[in-house]
């Protein structure tokens, strides 16, 4: 007699059914929390793009226009930024390619349903459906299995990219933050500090023409270099870090950085290196400006 306990039911089929749309929901649920999350990471890194872009092409352009005024009574600066060249967001809307998540479940819930028999006779539907529902459990796991590797991998696309944008944003609120310091410290310490000696050399010239009985006249300043191993030294090792600051300035405004969320093109890390070592240089520069500084408090 045929053990009817040992047959494979139809509420094994049931169940493995359930299984693969419980998988699927529970994806299209993480998915949408996952897609969710990237957008925001996403949406921050192109404000942080905007906010960079406007102080180099504006906020900051006065005070380096200025700045560039002043080193001319000094000298010849290098140039001033070429701002045509920006610091842009390339990217289009990411093409998430899961649509074989999809088929494979439609696949295997199709295959689940399939291997109806209509017979009258009891034996011979009884025998049909044991067969065909041990087949659909074979084909069945295997498209769960199928099912669950991409999903795996698809997530693990989502978590990656997640965690592509959020490196970033740090790179990028630090570039921010080094353009605000620029401006701060072109603001408040170098520009007063060298209108301060372009007075003193126009004063120093007037006091020597006056001295020797001669009317001033156009007023022709001396090199700043006269000044090195004199008392006013300071002026001199002052303004000579003023003209290195702004050489690396320019080339740091210059520089463009492209940041493309479909081609994962990014701030790469030699990018990022070189922004720190500018960063590192103008610090230094600054840092040996206020060892000189003799007009303004330090």
């Amino acid at each position: 007699m045929l053990n009817v306990d040992s047959i494979i039911k139809n509420d094994s089929v049931f169940e493995l059914s359930s299984t693969i749309d419980s998988i699927y929901r529970t994806y299209q649920s993480e998915k949408e929390q996952l897609l969710a999350d990237y957008e925001v990471k996403k949406k921050e890194c192109q404000q942080l793009l905007i906010a960079i872009d406007n102080i180099r092409t504006a906020y900051l352009t006065p005070y380096i226009n200025q700045l560039y005024q002043e080193l001319e009574e000094f000298g010849s600066p290098s140039k001033k930024p070429n701002y045509t060249v920006l610091l842009t967001d390339q990217s289009l809307t990411k093409d998430w390619k899961d649509s074989d998540i999809r088929r494979t479940y439609l696949i295997a819930k199709k295959r689940l349903s399939k291997y109806k028999n209509d017979s009258k006779d009891i034996v011979t539907k009884f025998l049909y459906d044991w067969t065909s529902n041990k087949k659909k459990l074979e084909v069945g796991n295997q498209d769960l299995k199928k099912l669950r590797e991409l999903v795996a991998l698809q997530k693990q696309e989502y978590l990656e990219e997640i965690g592509k944008v959020s490196e970033i944003i740090p790179k990028l609120k630090l570039y921010l933050d080094v353009l605000i310091d620029l401006k701060i410290n072109i603001k408040e310490i170098i520009l007063p500090e060298t209108e301060g000696i372009h007075a003193f050399l126009v004063a120093k010239h007037i006091t020597e023409q006056i001295t020797i009985r001669q009317y001033p006249g156009t007023v022709n300043l001396d090199s700043i270099l006269k000044l090195a191993n004199t008392s006013y030294e300071k002026h001199y090792l002052f303004i000579k870090q003023v003209f290195r600051f702004y050489s690396n300035l320019v080339e740091l405004l210059e520089h463009s950085i492209s940041i493309d969320f479909c081609t994962k093109n990014s701030i790469t890390p030699k990018e990022f290196s070189w922004i720190l070592q500018k960063k590192e240089i103008m610090e230094d520069s600054v840092n040996e400006m206020k060892r000189n500084l003799f007009y303004i408090q330090n």
